[in-house]
């Protein structure tokens, strides 16, 4: 009796203890509902590694720990190896980007990486960028000729510190309700900074892009006052040469003071405008 009493009573405490614990884990979960769809629907996210046919899947809770964590142990793949190849191949192709693809450590990186890919070679790379290049020059013709009638263009022009020059065209125009629009056409080398080679470069590019090249108005103006004062100049240099003297400080205080002794009612005497080449 007393046993199975005693039975009955271990019974009771177990049917209490696990009620008591079913009780716990219904108030954890109403009390903290986020925290458990959070988790629910975390365990559903699963990323697959890619790396030489590894096909790995592996759970994902937003952080790259795992990712760097399994690159490390079974690729031995760090930060720091990485970077070591990336460099020693960064050295060796420092002058040709291009023809890295014929750099063997390159294509162990590349291997290592995915060693389905195939490498293709610099004459397959060339055809590719010179297909590309063709396709949006024609592109950019297009757009022109669709959006406006006429053009401006803008030229920029300078030196690296190896003293090689460099010349950058921009297009410019504006649509039928005004808006601007722009484009680079090229950023190119240039041989020299002469007139002559500006303009061999500048004609290239509007040959390029079907751009009809017409005369600047004002220049042209220019040209043509320069021209006719051609039949002046000996009078001209004569003005010169007298505003450059009376443009000395001393010869200023006696015109002011001759001024002002001719004409006793003059508040504020005249200078000579001094002479300024312009365009």
């Amino acid at each position: 009796m007393y046993s199975a009493n005693n039975d009955d009573f271990d019974s009771s405490d177990n049917d209490q203890e696990k009620d008591s614990n079913d009780d716990e884990i219904l108030a954890s979960i109403s009390t903290s509902s986020s925290n458990l769809n959070y988790n629910l629907e975390e365990e559903v996210k699963k990323v697959q590694c890619l790396f030489d046919r590894c096909d790995t899947e592996y759970m994902w809770l937003g952080s790259t720990s795992n990712l760097l964590s399994y690159l490390r142990d079974i690729h031995q793949i760090t930060k720091e190896s990485l970077a070591n190849k990336l460099v020693k191949v960064h050295q060796q192709t420092i002058q040709q980007p291009i023809y890295l693809v014929e750099i063997d450590d390159f294509k162990l990186l590349i291997k290592s990486f995915d060693s389905r890919f195939k490498m293709p070679c610099v004459s397959t790379i060339k055809t590719i960028i010179f297909g590309t290049y063709t396709l949006v020059v024609k592109q950019i013709i297009d757009l022109i000729l669709g959006m406006s009638d006429t053009v401006s263009l803008t030229f920029d022009i300078w030196s690296s510190r190896v003293h090689d020059g460099y010349i950058k065209i921009t297009c410019y125009w504006l649509t039928e309700s005004f808006e601007l629009h722009k484009i680079i056409l090229e950023i190119g080398k240039l041989n020299n900074h002469y007139a002559f080679d500006i303009v061999e470069s500048v004609n290239s590019v509007l040959d390029k892009f079907n751009i009809n090249r017409q005369k600047c108005a004002e220049h042209i103006l220019q040209l043509s006052v320069n021209l006719e004062l051609k039949q002046v100049n000996k009078l001209i240099s004569k003005c010169k040469t007298l505003v450059s003297i009376l443009s000395k400080e001393k010869k200023i205080k006696q015109l002011r003071k001759a001024q002002l002794q001719i004409n006793l009612g003059l508040k504020k005497p005249l200078d000579v405008i001094k002479n300024m080449d312009i365009r």
